[in-house]
């Protein structure tokens, strides 16, 4: 695709991911600049495709995401919620951070981004951090469920396939400096998809 732009003459913005780090960076996150270093299958090929990008001729932007939930199928305040209607309590991961981010939120600062004269690579999450264990609280709170019925537990009581940064956390210093308007606090992103949910407005399957 960034060779397919490069022979159009056209720029391209790349939507990549947290995951092109290997998640042992500092607490406030990980800067624009900060050397990829991949530790899963995904990851590195999303690092690949940031490499492909930065060789193009033209204008390119990338623009790097976490935790994305919104109006799909699966995403994890909807796995929560359901999950709290069907078990009388659950074990979520606690040493794992990152930066929530509504799919809506992001969508305003890539039509901010493709309309600006801005290139290079920028962090476009929502504001703040927490764990996956704060994230299944703050659901719990919304949807007026005791959140006593959420334990924390280390992910290593829950192994995937795919190793896991413990760290996703990205910092948007170059996204501020560009001007784009403040990004709403994650807490605030995740009852407005709460809403959505509980209003029939976002799919609930």
């Amino acid at each position: 695709l960034a060779a397919a732009c490069d022979r159009a003459g056209s720029g391209l913005t790349y939507i990549s991911t947290d995951y092109v780090f290997n998640g042992e960076g500092p607490d406030e996150g990980y800067s624009e600049d900060h050397p990829r270093d991949p530790v899963n299958y995904y990851g590195l090929t999303k690092a690949a495709g940031e490499e492909q990008v930065e060789a193009m001729r033209g204008p390119w932007q990338i623009v790097r995401t976490s935790w994305l939930f919104g109006d799909g199928k699966v995403n994890f305040p909807k796995t929560i919620r359901r999950l709290l209607s069907e078990r009388p309590h659950l074990k979520v991961v606690a040493d794992q951070r990152g930066c929530p981010t509504h799919a809506d939120d992001l969508a305003d600062v890539l039509g901010f981004l493709v309309s600006s004269r801005f290139r290079g690579i920028f962090h476009g999450t929502n504001s703040g951090q927490c764990t996956w264990f704060d994230l299944a609280r703050e659901v719990a709170a919304l949807i007026k469920v005791d959140g006593k019925r959420i334990s924390p537990c280390p992910g290593s009581e829950y192994p995937t396939a795919a190793q896991r940064p413990a760290c996703s956390v990205l910092s948007s210093q170059r996204l501020e400096e560009a001007g784009c308007p403040d990004r709403p606090l994650w807490q605030e992103a995740v009852a407005r998809y709460i809403r959505l949910l509980e209003s029939g407005q976002a799919r609930n399957r």
